[in-house]
């Protein structure tokens, strides 16, 4: 166990580093309930109603905050929060900076690729999610009524904004869930991974929730704090002067200041006394730059009237020019600078969280010859146990543009290679038959027996699995391939006629964006 400002946590080995504490929110030990906690408040309570809650006027569709559809917003309020900010957050207001309610796609990564059991530690019944990467563990315990556990996430849930998504469990089932935000639910809080070592972990970021996910320096090269203006580099010489924090900083490219300048709200302020401009993203968080100005010869000019920071991007059109971000009182913006002149750095980092989820949907990576990654729930579903919806094989390519670019149906090809690289059991996961596809690297994909769907009826739902590939039967094009499986075994059939409904698992290519 590890301990960060007194609140230990367990390290699993998931694949974004995303470092679990051992304890509730309110707890001092892994079997104590801890506290309950209203979804976006902060503190314990008596009454959970809609009348006590804090971002509604007394009733779920007179939402104050956290709200994307008017209909539920008192007096039409709407606004584009959906994940929570840090004011809002019982982790990070009860235990600090660097704590924070796991998002629905970290829940989600905790349960894909650790091995879920029922069991009682201590006398409390609970679940306990064993690593398949190192083998450690983490105990939730069931702190609600009826042996039930409950734990929120801080993810809103967008198609209905009054519910947000949490996990929850009993003894035979663990999953997502949507809840009334009123209701008071356990949190167990997370941390991003822990920072290389050659990454000088006393240089901080502050993540503005930029599409790119780019986390930037609160403090320029050189200084101390946000305040400092830092040392000064010819462009030539701030690659090394990256370097020297560490393997994950550098440079901020062109791109990356345009993208700091367009996401947010930019405003000329002094700060301890210092003149800057203030960048205040959409998420609340917000980053200051000092008006440093620059050197030139031997001078210091403009300090205290705005400032040229650099990028990492050279100006192809004059080379004895690079690309650099300016401000004054009044403006912003990227422009080009001679090389030779002494400005400002302000590093960068990519984004801490990989939860290998494009746009909330996430794979698991088979090592598979061809590179494939297999999507962890079918098409409609929202955890690996669902069914999800069943869809005549013609309707198959809509429903896969719906999860977005690079989501694909699989080949003939691609399912074969499932097979064949892959050892598969019959199996019973919380409650569902299917069958478990593990492959060399441990990492394993579950397929729920969903049956299929004739006419108006569903056949087989727990005994048999029907999956569309994309390959058409050639031969017969009344019909398509896809992958067939029961207790005994599973096959790839070219006889599955396109008028039925079947069930949809999509793939993406490696490293894909």
């Amino acid at each position: 166990m590890n301990n960060s400002q007194e609140h230990e946590y367990v390290d699993l080995g998931l694949p974004s580093g995303t470092l679990w504490a051992t304890c509730n929110v309110g707890a001092s030990r892994p079997e104590d309930h801890g506290d309950y906690f209203a979804w976006g408040e902060t503190k314990k309570k008596d009454v959970y109603d809609w009348d006590t809650y804090k971002h509604a006027k007394g009733a779920f569709d007179k939402l104050t905050k956290y709200c994307n559809k008017s209909d539920y917003g008192y007096n039409g309020f709407a606004d584009t929060l959906t994940e929570l900010q840090p004011i809002d957050d019982p982790a990070t207001a009860n235990w600090g900076n660097g704590w924070y309610t796991p998002k629905k796609k970290q829940w989600y990564e905790l349960m894909v690729h650790t091995l879920g059991t029922w069991t009682t530690r201590n006398g409390v019944k609970g679940w306990l999610f064993t690593s398949r990467r190192n083998g450690k563990s983490l105990f939730l315990p069931a702190a609600g009524d009826s042996g039930y556990g409950n734990y929120w996430s801080s993810s809103l849930n967008t198609d209905s904004p009054y519910y947000s998504w949490g996990l929850g469990f009993n003894s035979g089932y663990c999953g997502m869930g949507s809840d009334h935000r009123l209701h008071g639910q356990s949190v167990r809080a997370v941390r991003p991974a822990q920072l290389d070592k050659n990454c000088c972990p006393e240089h901080e970021y502050v993540d503005l929730g930029l599409p790119s996910g780019t986390l930037w320096a609160t403090c320029n090269v050189g200084a101390s704090n946000p305040e400092d203006n830092g040392d000064y580099f010819a462009w030539d010489e701030c690659k090394t002067a990256a370097a020297n924090w560490g393997n994950s900083w550098d440079m901020p490219s062109k791109e990356q200041w345009e993208e700091l300048k367009e996401n947010t709200k930019s405003s000329w302020t002094t700060r301890n006394g210092v003149n800057g401009r203030l960048f205040t993203a959409s998420n609340g968080n917000s980053l200051f730059l000092s008006a440093a100005g620059c050197c030139y010869n031997s001078r210091l000019v403009g300090a205290g009237e705005g400032c040229f920071y650099w990028s990492s991007s050279l100006d192809t059109d004059y080379p004895n020019r690079a690309w650099g971000f300016y401000f004054l009182s009044d403006d912003c913006g990227v422009n080009s600078y001679y090389r030779v002149c002494g400005q400002s750095v302000r590093a960068v980092r990519p984004a801490q969280l990989d939860m290998n989820c494009y746009p909330e949907h996430e794979y698991v990576d088979l090592g598979l010859p061809s590179g494939t990654l297999w999507a962890t729930c079918n098409v409609g579903a929202s955890n690996p146990e669902d069914n999800g919806d069943y869809f005549a094989w013609d309707e198959c390519k809509a429903a896969a543009a719906k999860w977005g670019k690079g989501w694909d149906m699989p080949s003939k090809e691609q399912w074969e290679e499932l097979k064949e690289n892959t050892k598969s059991i019959w199996t019973t996961r919380n409650g569902v038959n299917g069958r478990l596809f593990t492959a060399s690297n441990g990492n394993n994909l579950f397929l729920p027996a969903a049956g299929c769907r004739g006419r108006s009826r569903l056949y087989n739902a727990g005994s048999r699995g029907n999956y569309w590939s994309r390959s058409l039967n050639a031969g017969n094009p009344y019909n398509a391939w896809g992958l067939g499986f029961t207790s005994d075994g599973c096959y790839m059939s070219s006889i599955f006629g396109r008028s039925c409904g079947r069930s949809v698992r999509l793939v993406r290519s490696a490293h894909q964006n």
